[in-house]
């Protein structure tokens, strides 16, 4: 059901209070870790299914512990029948589609889950030069993932596997020119690299043809931006710092891109990750030539990388303002997904898996100071971890990863 037609959680309802509608959680009920429930629909009649039928999975109660509306492998398969149809239960040859509405339904996929909204510096300590630069070393560890193994904690293996965008083909064989450039080379290296971040800005200046290519043109120019930046090139210094604004404006494009996106189905149903067109009706179901596991995993990679990939423009955007005039603007938050093994499931069947264990931690920045509290260390994502490190500093991180909480 889409949260539009969705009524109030029953706590939300008894206190009066605005219900966001979410599954498993509303965003109330989440912050204070109350049991959210929704009323039953009596209208809608569950049919026991055989496990092999590979039907949407839709659970008799909403439970706290549930992540989506049809993410808990470990229950029996069943499929809700509407009896107004006059429909029978489907046998074990019969597949359904399921609805469009449930897949909407997905905590990332929710209107309010691309707000940028600001930050609650009461909590946070000052921020120091040695922070921000223990953050842009990790940074640039990435890099150097990325060019080892092809993924990072902010550029997933999956993102690129169909096509890559020529501007990622030639961030990636300039970066690695980049960390294998020598003392002799190292002027024809960033000429090099200069050519393409000026071409970059030049031929990429307008909206792109899909999310892939906006997020792959501004993870482009943020590695150009960064390693130009942070080299000690004075030169490639002066030019990447005139480039800062068309990252942070690329960088709020693609983020708004995304939200219509999402508003319109196009990250769902056409984000280039799978590819097929399906026939719509009044109450469209979805083909069943993409599993509903397929569809929300491929649509959760797009949403999760422009979040990081916009956490990561920003932030070099204020941690090098910092780094140059003793303070930095903040430029708010978005949420992202902070549990740690969900961004690195090799498939759509083991991120269903992990999502449907337990909450996967979808915070905004604003929040996290709650698994400090409640998880260990072990528990979180490597890429919100950096973030957290700049806002409660080394010494609360520290006996976080001391106390052995979980």
């Amino acid at each position: 059901m889409h949260p539009k037609t969705r009524k109030a959680c029953e706590p939300c309802k008894s206190a009066k209070r605005k219900c966001t509608k979410q599954l498993p959680q509303c965003r109330r009920c989440e912050l204070r870790g109350l049991a959210c429930s929704y009323e039953e629909h009596p209208r809608m009649v569950v049919y026991g299914a055989n496990d092999n039928v590979g039907l949407i999975r839709l659970p008799q109660q909403h439970e706290e512990q549930v992540v989506s509306s049809f993410l808990q492998p470990s229950q029996p398969d069943v499929i809700a029948i509407d009896p107004q149809l006059g429909l029978e239960p489907p046998t074990t040859t019969i597949s359904p589609s399921p609805s469009l509405d449930d897949l909407r339904s997905a905590w990332f996929l929710t209107p309010d889950s691309w707000e940028v909204s600001s930050v609650d510096t009461s909590r946070l300590v000052p921020i120091s030069v040695g922070e921000v630069h223990i953050c842009f070393d990790k940074t640039k560890d990435w890099l150097k993932e990325w060019i080892e193994t092809g993924s990072n904690p902010f550029i997933h293996p999956e993102l690129n596997k169909k096509s890559v965008p020529s501007c990622i083909q030639d961030a990636f064989m300039a970066l690695s020119t980049y960390f294998n450039k020598t003392y002799k080379t190292s002027d024809m290296v960033f000429r090099f690299i200069e050519d393409k971040a000026n071409k970059l800005t030049v031929s990429h200046d307008c909206q792109q043809s899909s999310i892939v290519d906006e997020i792959g043109r501004v993870q482009s120019l943020f590695i150009y931006t960064f390693i130009r930046l942070f080299d000690g090139n004075i030169r490639q210094r002066h030019y990447a710092e005139q480039h800062l604004p068309i990252l942070h404006r690329w960088a709020k494009q693609m983020l708004s891109h995304a939200s219509c996106a999402t508003s319109d189905d196009r990250l769902l149903l056409h984000n280039a990750l799978t590819v097929y067109t399906p026939e719509l009706t009044s109450h469209p179901p979805v083909p069943c030539q993409a599993s509903p596991e397929q569809l929300l995993w491929h649509a959760w990679i797009l949403s999760e990388s422009v979040r990081r990939t916009w956490c990561v423009s920003m932030m070099i955007q204020s941690g090098y303002e910092l780094l140059k005039t003793g303070s930095g603007p903040c430029f708010g938050g978005v949420r992202i997904t902070t549990r740690r093994g969900v961004w690195d499931a090799k498939t759509a069947a083991a991120w269903t898996s992990i999502c449907a264990e337990r909450s996967v931690g979808f915070l905004h920045r604003s929040e996290t100071e709650m698994l400090l509290e409640e998880r260990s260390i072990d528990e979180v994502d490597v890429f919100p971890l950096v973030l957290m490190g700049l806002d409660f500093g080394p010494d609360r991180m520290e006996r976080w990863r001391n106390s052995g909480k979980h």
